[in-house]
């Protein structure tokens, strides 16, 4: 499990389990998106590597397998792990994933209040 971190904010991590690759990414969100107080967007994907063998050499080659939007972190945590349930058996590496999202959550985003409080 990794992350990529810039000016020491972490904007991606990357985990990975058997063949398949997850990575779970922030941006700043667009300008022109209302429907949100969210400063960032938040993305999902899914990338499965597959080794063939052609002409007697090895090859790798990936895939995308799954790939989603969320608009703030609230929703991509309710969101994420029925996807991750579908690649993912074991719960302790399961669990190691969704830690390493709590680290794409900005200090002001509690999706806990907001879903509490109804704001």
């Amino acid at each position: 499990m990794i992350k990529g971190k810039h000016l020491n904010k972490t904007f991606y991590v990357k985990g990975s389990h058997e063949e398949y690759t997850f990575i779970i990414s922030k941006m700043p969100k667009f300008a022109w998106m209302k429907h949100t107080d969210s400063k960032y967007m938040y993305f999902l994907y899914i990338v499965r590597s597959v080794e063939n063998f052609v002409d007697k050499k090895k090859q790798k080659e990936e895939y995308l397998c799954f790939h989603k939007v969320y608009f703030d972190f609230g929703e991509l945590i309710r969101g994420i792990l029925p996807v991750l349930r579908e690649y993912i058996l074991d719960n302790v590496k399961l669990f190691k994933l969704l830690s390493l999202c709590e680290q794409l959550k900005e200090p002001n985003e509690d999706p806990l209040h907001v879903t509490a409080s109804g704001e």
